[in-house]
């Protein structure tokens, strides 16, 4: 009985991480993957999906330029794995996807800016 109602709270939290766009459909094939042989499959791939990421945050903390809000809430998102705190690590992950968007959109303008300076410099150049 209580298998069952922890099933549904799974099956909630599941759904409603697909409806925030946490998570992709892509989540479903994983659970698919599971057999009775090796039930243990879906907490063996979110936690090496949670170690490695965990490394590519650190990495990119080093590659982010600048980027104080992304590195922050990374830091929030690490510590919330370390400590196992799934609802810690729920919000930490939207707040970086968020934060991540951000940044990147930012950085696009940054990029494009920076092309339109070189070409009016090469074309006053050429004047």
């Amino acid at each position: 009985m209580e298998s069952r109602k922890l099933k549904a709270q799974l099956g909630e939290l599941i759904n409603a991480m697909m409806e925030e766009k946490i998570l992709s459909d892509y989540f479903y094939e994983i659970q698919m993957l599971r057999t009775s042989k090796n039930p243990s499959f879906i907490v063996e791939i979110v936690t090496t999906a949670c170690v490695e990421s965990g490394k590519f945050m650190s990495k990119l903390e080093s590659l982010v330029v600048g980027a104080g809000r992304v590195l922050t809430v990374n830091k929030v998102l690490r510590n919330c794995c370390s400590s196992k705190d799934r609802e810690g690590c729920v919000k930490a992950f939207t707040d970086v996807r968020e934060e991540y968007l951000q940044l990147r959109a930012k950085l696009q303008m940054i990029i494009e800016l920076e092309n339109r300076i070189m070409m009016a410099e090469a074309e006053e150049k050429k004047k």
